[in-house]
């Protein structure tokens, strides 16, 4: 039996409508049924929302965030949709998401703990995530595009080459005998070893991968993404001491690493009651910054249900703001300490006033070295602008403020992610679609999270990369082992057969210049040596426009088959078998253009312009004997020849010399075409930009009272529907 169908077939506790309970099955469970909770643990088999009690869940198998979550009920008021008065993030505290564990339950001293269901089967958050993964979002890569499109060209010529006075069963023969030829059988088997071996040497490397087809499109990343808790910095911090303070005076320094116990005061009520531990089978879990405190007081955590008096404790937590995380940022070399900060802060509509978006400059000490220093200086026009004496610029925003510039100052968004730097306070879905808009100017983008509230952003990134202790995990294609970002340059570098890291990007479609070079060289080389050849064989005296077969059959010898060329190499006539010489095609230029190509072909052209008794010997043409012998030997050589140098000129030299490439792109001032370059390009030549502390709004929004405003929320998660 399946994990699914056991799922399925488990009992739950469903209350009638005369408050008696009835255990049923869990595929029997429809939305608006209630349940009841029991203490011993178990998996929810649907979308349900608390009503009384409390619950401790571990939702790691949604958001791999490890540590339980507590669940409190659904505040009683008297609006008749409570849970849609809350934002998406509040209402998740009431909801009991399908596939997470009741690790414990809290029942009141009203009754017992009991949840209404909400979603069931693919509509839940757990069906969400399976449909994910079930049908993923198509990535469209150029160059597999490309690549198929190349395919079919070669199609249509193998077609257009069969177009002949032919019978129509011949014409499909031969059709398919050249569409075979020009698209190889093995391709894709070949593609798939390649992508199989690629992906067994990220398995050493301990980066795992469940989808193989991103492997090849790790080597065009040209942007990376981060988050900060867990992924850049430290999961947890150690607690060194403590500083009460009086009145206003410090207090001396408290160091939990002696043995001395803290004297109990306001600031030991606070560290032994602000936090949010529970206590599961005998042992505390929960953040571990409050662990860590709660450690330090040596306190222990007692089950009460009644007590008297009460006293209320509460704690100030700073938490993530844009200033730490540009302090992240540029402690671990994101963003180079000579380069100025600069907030985006955007505010929605509200009443009659328009949405509204301001920048200002970081005020930071950096800022007062000569190395950093920025200047505001006012135009003809009245605008502030930015003028650096070194460094370049970068924008810092929140969450709130990138949803305002989604949906308010979209013509503004190309210009801000050009540059931008750091996003703090965003919410999963905020991730996901910053990815999207990166993608939208022609980034190849890598994101990389601990799988938590970033699953979704690890999904939609071309390569996103999930630093967990499982060998692989379904919120990203990739997953690490390692528990730091030292993954990312293996992931690049591991995912082609070249031995190291080539300090520049593979181009990402067939139709780039440096790979058609090494098409169009070849061609004209050998057009040329063609083309030389059909005007020499032309010019020579025992040349003659009737075709050779003539002489063949009263010439043949007393055997039954007589040897002859076409422009396939040799091949066996039958002449006691009717063989039709109409059939074949042969000339002297077949036999001189032909030859000219592979070495096959000189040996080939030697045989068959032999000299007695039709013709003069083969040394009495000097030219043609000249040309024979200089491919022959150019040939052998290049065969047999183990000289690097020679295969460095012509490859890394002149195809793959990056210098000559730029330099010719420079003089024929070739400008790139993706999005984000022509961003950058129009942000470069905007004197104007940034426009430091000035602000924009857009035009006045007039509201009716029957508007509907739409609250964000997350689709994996919560109702898409509008709140009156």
């Amino acid at each position: 039996m399946t994990l699914i169908s056991i799922e399925s077939v488990k009992l739950h506790n469903l209350v009638k409508s005369n408050n008696k309970c009835k255990e049923i099955e869990s595929h029997c469970l429809v939305p608006g049924d209630v349940i009841v909770l029991t203490g011993k643990r178990q998996f929810l088999p649907c979308d349900a929302i608390l009503l009384s009690g409390g619950c401790i869940v571990n939702e790691s198998m949604l958001t791999g965030e490890s540590i339980p979550v507590s669940k409190t009920p659904l505040p009683n008021n008297n609006h008749t949709m409570t849970w849609k008065a809350h934002s998406g993030e509040d209402f998740k505290r009431h909801i009991l998401f399908c596939g997470t564990e009741v690790i414990q339950t809290k029942p009141t001293s009203h009754g017992q703990v009991k949840a209404v269901v909400l979603k069931t089967g693919f509509n839940t958050a757990k069906g969400d995530l399976v449909r994910s993964i079930l049908y993923p979002k198509p990535m469209n890569f150029k160059l597999y595009r490309d690549a198929f499109r190349f395919l079919m060209i070669l199609a249509g010529v193998a077609v257009i080459g069969t177009i002949y006075t032919e019978s129509l069963t011949e014409v499909v023969v031969k059709a398919l005998i050249i569409i075979t030829t020009a698209v190889p059988p093995a391709l894709s088997a070949a593609l798939s070893t390649g992508i199989m071996y690629a992906q067994r040497r990220l398995k050493t490397k301990g980066i795992f991968c469940i989808s193989p087809q991103r492997i090849n499109v790790c080597g065009r990343l040209n942007i990376i993404c981060f988050d900060k808790t867990g992924t850049l910095t430290e999961d947890g911090l150690d607690l060194c001491g403590v500083l009460p303070s009086q009145g206003n005076c410090l207090q001396k320094l408290h160091n939990f690493a002696s043995d001395d116990t803290l004297p109990w005061s306001p600031l030991l009520g606070a560290l032994s009651c602000c936090h949010s531990l529970v206590s599961i089978d005998g042992k505390l879990q929960g953040d571990r910054l409050d662990l860590k405190m709660f450690e330090g007081t040596q306190w222990t955590v007692l089950n009460m249900r009644n007590m008297r008096p009460l006293q209320a404790y509460y704690r100030h937590s700073p938490g993530d703001n844009l200033q730490t995380a540009i302090t992240v940022a540029k402690t671990s070399g994101l963003v180079p300490e000579n380069s100025s900060m600069i907030l985006v802060e955007a505010e929605e509509p509200s009443g009659l006033s328009s949405a509204k978006i301001s920048w200002h400059p970081v005020e930071s000490q950096e800022q007062t070295s000569s190395n950093t220093k920025v200047s505001l200086n006012i135009n003809i026009e009245g605008r502030t602008i930015l003028e650096e004496a070194q460094g370049d610029y970068y924008f810092a925003m929140s969450g709130s403020t990138y949803q305002v510039v989604l949906q308010h100052f979209q013509s503004l968004l190309p210009k801000l992610l050009v540059n931008g730097a750091v996003f703090a306070r965003m919410s999963p879905g905020q991730k996901s679609s910053l990815i999207e808009e990166f993608q939208k100017l022609d980034y190849y983008v890598c994101m990389c999270g601990d799988g938590a509230n970033d699953c979704g952003a690890l999904k939609v990134a071309h390569a996103g990369i999930s630093l967990s202790e499982q060998e692989a995990s379904v919120a990203s294609p990739f997953t690490s082992r390692t528990p730091n970002i030292k993954c990312i340059p293996e992931l690049i570098n591991l995912n082609h057969a070249y031995p190291k890291l080539a300090p520049y990007r593979p181009p990402a479609q067939l139709m780039s210049p440096p790979l058609l070079l090494s098409v169009v060289i070849h061609v004209i080389v050998t057009t040329a040596i063609q083309v030389y050849g059909f005007v020499v064989v032309q010019q020579q005296t025992w040349y003659s426009e009737h075709p050779s077969r003539a002489c063949i059959y009263g010439n043949a010898s007393t055997s039954n088959t007589s040897t002859f060329f076409n422009s396939t190499g040799p091949q066996t006539a039958n002449t006691q078998t009717g063989f039709d010489l109409n059939m074949n095609h042969e000339s002297y230029e077949t036999a001189t253009l032909w030859p000219l190509t592979t070495i096959h072909c000189i040996i080939v052209a030697f045989i068959f312009s032999k000299g007695k008794p039709f013709r003069q010997a083969i040394y009495t043409n000097y030219i043609f004997t000249a040309v024979l012998t200089i491919q022959l030997g150019v040939c052998i050589f290049l065969l047999f020849a183990d000289i690097d140098n020679i295969y460095k000129v012509m490859e890394e030299f002149i195809i793959e010399n990056r210098k000559l490439w730029l330099l010719m792109k420079k003089c024929f001032n070739y400008k790139s075409k993706s999005q984000y370059r022509k961003t950058i390009r129009a942000v470069e030549m905007d004197q104007n930009w940034p426009p430091i502390n000035q602000s924009y709004r857009t035009k006045p929004v007039i509201r009716h009272s029957d508007d509907k405003a739409q609250v964000y929320s997350n689709p994996a998660f919560e109702s898409n529907e509008f709140v009156k």
